[in-house]
């Protein structure tokens, strides 16, 4: 009769039993402490400039007549610090 103690499965830690899963497991564990995978595919994460010109002077005209700079951003989808920046330079060239 064979105990708990004497079963080989039980006494030998997780990565070395004969398991398909937990040999998958620990494989994974390694490539990933390794950085043995492929790169991941960039994905960009911004709209850098993503306003035209058109909308830029639109925005400061919007600002000259009144408005605020940030309710001209809101209706122009202008980032506020974009706006901001280029009254303070005078510069209304585009992104």
């Amino acid at each position: 009769m064979m105990t708990a103690t004497n079963d080989p499965r039980q006494s030998t830690p997780a990565p070395l039993r004969n398991d398909r899963l937990s040999f998958l497991c620990s494989a994974d564990v390694i490539l990933r402490k390794f950085k043995l995978e492929m790169p991941k595919a960039h994905v960009r994460r911004t709209e850098k400039a993503s306003w035209s010109s058109d909308s830029l002077d639109k925005a400061i005209q919007l600002i000259d007549g009144g408005s605020s700079i940030r309710n001209a951003t809101k209706v122009m989808g202008i980032h506020f610090s974009s706006l901001q920046n280029r009254i303070k330079k005078g510069s209304t060239l585009g992104p």
